[in-house]
């Protein structure tokens, strides 16, 4: 094992694999209710390997040169007691019965030639010249019990898992006996990893009794390795960045983030939460546990960007190549998902999915070697023909199963299945769209990385994954958790608009941002504080109806418009200016025309024409990821109050439809309005005034868009939101001055306590600032 090298990769990756997989062997011998005394010895050969392999992990990122190279040399004797285990472990699986002083023997035996080697080789024996002949006679003494147990096994089925078992213990004798001579430098146990594996299929096999009683301890055992699987990759990823923490170019990544980045960061976050979520159901159901490393795999090709900014494309070429090994095996994983949601796990198919994936890895693992690729003389070449032809073939898969679940959900006459297969479906389609995305941006026709937006198909697929188990949640707690993730979701995110606001005003003072703000940043600042108040306030007052979630998000949006008009007035980078209307426009193309016609649906209590909310979200999420391009904004106009953008065609097309939904809206409004009387009548009026006053204020803004310097009107649209709000919940009005009330008290009582922890340090000499410091904090802990 080379200890000093130029890098850790890839040659912490064995060792690594081991821990990882030795850690969840040991969970899963822990686990076993049966008490087995082969599962207890295999358990302790696990642990024997994981410690081993901890040790070069740790040399490997700490400090190379000091104690873990003397720990090594100490323990290496002590790998002997590796051989008296297997030798126990191949007693129990062939039933052996010996004298009961034999095994006490062998081990008392092993641990005097440990002390004798001194712990160190300095003793009477000589690692080398000691360890082999004792290695060989443990094979010996296997090979014995073996062909006599095999010899009385007559059941051609049932010799499959001693085989397993016997074939994983003679492997790491050998891997034992090598790692005395340390060939080339590679101490072979650091691949011990593989031995131990093939004996967990044996002891782990598959028993009815064991499945009636609960313990399915073939499907943990793959649920256990899946996941080292998983974590190889991403645990890479997180030493890779600690040891390159010198080589980190923290403001280059950081403006990175906050720009064409940011939806890198959103996606890591999303992957992150619903793999989480599909972990809780992943020991139980394969489809959850197919869905949760389809998650990872996309954490880990965010994470992969997020390294690769930060430290060059240079120092991370190694990482990289590890992760897309990793990442060609998301084919077959995710049509094995998709032939399981639609019951067909029998396919023979999905094998072929998994072969391709892994002729793709010997393509890639070829290209990272010869520092060429495949197939030179294509124009694709300097992307490399291997990514080419992965995403190429992911694309065609998904096309695939696309069209067995279309025909799938054709061939159900009703049920759960075919609601399922639905959001499975919408799913997979956008994965297909971002798919081809990314391939024209690997063909060179565009720059941006499309698959950073895979977050949004990935929760239709957990929602058709998970639809039975959403199913048994009733109505009442279903919205109130949907509420509560939507607060939770806008809160994060308007912190995220805060620290963004920040970082983009650092370098600006006070004094100049005061007066851009001032007057014609007032609007649209008053609108932004409104609108994100209103969006979060609703979800408070009325968490079960479906009216406040869509009212919640229509004032998101014109929260992140207002937002992007007043910062527009301050900023002087007109290509930060632009970003900010491209990133604040993909938020109001995505979800503005589907809310808006979905909150005219359920408001009027229309039941016919829903294709019409569903075509305005599908054209939605069509559009949207073409805002950051020049085919949505073109540039930016300078006006006397500040920067705003320059529309292209494809905002003229959004534009377009945004005036027809709101006329069309209008238009049902006014039809509900005449055929309905009573309460509902007045209701139905105050919203129709309402979301007149909101077209009107947002067609306010079209001038400017289109080039003549009229101020936008629209920055006013507090003035309709609350009027608004108040045609919607105004039989709650009580309820919400007393929500406002509390909210008042509460931030009179904040500022109050701040206004005193503040106090010592004005009273106190700047000399004395640990004593105001340590005073404004004891002020605070007495009124509080």
């Amino acid at each position: 094992m080379p200890l000093v090298v130029q890098d850790i990769f890839p040659y912490i990756l064995p060792p690594l694999a081991g821990l990882l997989a030795c850690i969840s062997l040991i969970v899963l011998a822990a686990r076993d209710k049966q008490r087995s005394p082969t599962v207890r010895i295999f358990g302790i050969i696990c642990v024997f390997i994981a410690l081993w392999s901890l040790i070069p992990i740790c040399a490997y990122n700490l400090d190379r040169q000091s104690v873990f190279i003397r720990i090594i040399q100490f323990l290496r004797p002590v790998s002997l007691v590796l051989i008296v285990l297997m030798i126990h472990l191949t007693h129990h699986v062939a039933h052996i019965r010996l004298q009961a002083w034999f095994i006490p023997l062998l081990y008392s035996t092993t641990f005097f030639v440990i002390v004798a080697m001194g712990l160190g080789e300095r003793g009477m024996f000589h690692m080398r010249s000691i360890a082999p002949v004792l290695a060989l006679a443990g094979i010996a003494y296997n090979l014995k019990c073996v062909v006599f147990h095999l010899r009385s096994l007559r059941d051609r089925i049932g010799i499959i898992h001693p085989v397993q078992i016997y074939s994983g213990i003679f492997l790491l004798h050998i891997f034992l006996f090598l790692s005395v001579f340390e060939f080339s430098g590679v101490n072979t146990l650091e691949f011990a990893f593989i031995p131990v594996v093939l004996m967990a299929f044996g002891i782990f096999k598959p028993d009815k009794k064991q499945e009636n009683e609960g313990f399915p301890a073939r499907k943990r055992l793959l649920f256990s390795l899946a996941m080292a699987f998983v974590l190889l990759p991403l645990i890479s990823d997180m030493l890779f960045i600690f040891h390159h923490l010198e080589d980190l170019y923290l403001i280059k990544l950081s403006t990175w983030v906050l720009g064409s980045g940011a939806f890198t960061g959103i996606s890591l976050i999303f992957s992150v939460l619903l793999a989480i979520i599909g972990l809780r159901k992943s020991e139980e159901r394969l489809v959850a546990l197919l869905f949760t490393i389809l998650c990872l795999g996309l954490a880990l090709l965010n994470l992969r960007d997020i390294i690769q900014t930060g430290l060059g494309t240079h120092n991370a070429m190694q990482l990289i190549y590890i992760n897309d090994l990793f990442l060609v095996n998301m084919i077959g994983i995710a049509a094995h998902m998709c032939y399981l949601i639609m019951n067909k796990a029998g396919s023979k198919k999905i094998f072929l999915f998994y072969g391709i994936g892994l002729v793709l890895a010997g393509i890639i693992f070829w290209e990272s070697i010869v520092g060429r690729n495949f197939i030179p003389s294509m124009a694709i070449s300097y992307k490399g023909f291997g990514h080419f032809l992965f995403i190429l073939i992911l694309v065609a898969v998904l096309i695939h199963c696309a069209a067995l679940l279309v025909r799938s959900w054709a061939e159900q006459k009703g049920g759960d299945l075919k609601r399922q297969l639905i959001p499975v479906f919408i799913g997979v389609a956008g994965m297909i769209v971002l798919g081809l995305g990314s391939l024209s941006s690997i063909v060179g026709f565009t720059d941006y990385s499309f698959y950073n937006l895979s977050f949004m198909p990935f929760v239709f697929i957990a929602y058709g994954v998970f639809y039975q188990d959403v199913g048994r949640i009733n109505e009442y707690t279903r919205r109130r958790m949907i509420s509560g993730m939507l607060r939770s979701l806008l809160v994060v995110t308007y912190l995220a608009c805060v620290s963004g606001i920040f970082y983009v005003l650092r370098d600006y003072p006070l004094e100049y941002v005061l007066f851009r703000i001032i007057p014609y940043g007032i609007p649209p600042a008053l609108s932004f504080i409104s609108a994100a108040f209103l969006s979060l306030f609703v979800l408070g007052l009325e968490q079960n109806r479906t009216e406040s979630l869509l009212f919640s998000l229509l004032c998101f949006c014109y929260a992140l418009l207002n937002l992007d008009i007043c910062l527009l007035g301050v900023l002087a980078d007109i290509g930060l200016a632009l970003f900010v209307s491209r990133l604040d426009h993909f938020f109001l193309v995505l979800i503005m025309l589907g809310v808006n016609l979905h909150l005219i649906f359920r408001i009027t209590q229309k039941r016919d024409k829903w294709w019409i909310v569903y075509g305005a979200y599908a054209i939605g999420a069509f559009m949207a990821p073409f805002t950051f391009t020049e085919y949505y904004f073109q540039g930016m106009y300078i006006y006397y109050w500040g920067f705003f953008a320059k529309k292209a065609i494809l905002y003229d097309i959004m534009s377009t439809l945004w005036i027809s939904g709101i006329f069309y809206g209008i238009y049902l409004l006014y039809q509900a309005l005449r055929s309905k009387d009573g309460s509902r009548r007045t209701t139905e009026k105050n919203v129709l005034i309402a979301f007149v006053l909101i077209a009107a204020l947002s067609l306010a803004n079209t001038p400017a868009i289109y080039g003549y310097e009229v101020y936008p009107l629209g920055t006013f649209i507090f003035i309709a939101l609350f009027f608004f709000a108040y045609a919607l919940f105004k039989f709650n009005f009580q309820l919400a001055l007393q929500y406002v009330r509390t909210i008042v008290f509460w931030s009179g009582l904040v500022l109050l306590l701040f206004i005193a922890g503040f106090l010592p340090k004005i009273i106190f000499s700047p000399e004395r600032e640990i004593v105001s410091l340590f005073s404004g904090i004891l002020v605070v802990a007495v009124l509080y």
